[in-house]
């Protein structure tokens, strides 16, 4: 499937791109990576290395995970990186679980 022609390309956008997927499941990256591409420059870092990222963006996006947020908490970094954001978040599933512990939620299976 060819991606979307993008009909924003004036606009300066930037989005971050997190990669909560493990190590071995890089190949999963690379569909986020297709759909928003072609709208927005994108940044991508792992979600262990959430404290190296710099400078402004206009969006975050937090990808799915196969990790259960019950059995392994993520860094505390990333869960200060979120509630310290001013712009649109857009969490996938397991990014979706993560706004929520930052904001105090609980995760339960």
């Amino acid at each position: 499937m060819p991606a979307p022609q993008s009909s924003v390309s004036h606009l300066k956008l930037k989005t971050l791109l997190v990669d909560c997927y493990p190590p071995d499941w890089s190949g999963k990256l690379a569909g986020y990576v297709r759909l928003i591409e072609p709208f927005t420059e994108l940044l991508t870092v792992s979600m262990d290395r959430i404290g190296e990222c710099r400078g402004p963006v206009s969006a975050v996006v937090l990808t799915g995970s196969p990790t259960m947020l019950t059995l392994e908490p993520p860094p505390s970094a990333l869960a200060d990186f979120l509630l310290g954001l001013t712009v649109p978040v857009f969490g996938i599933c397991f990014g979706h679980q993560l706004l929520g512990i930052a904001a105090g939620a609980t995760a339960a299976r």
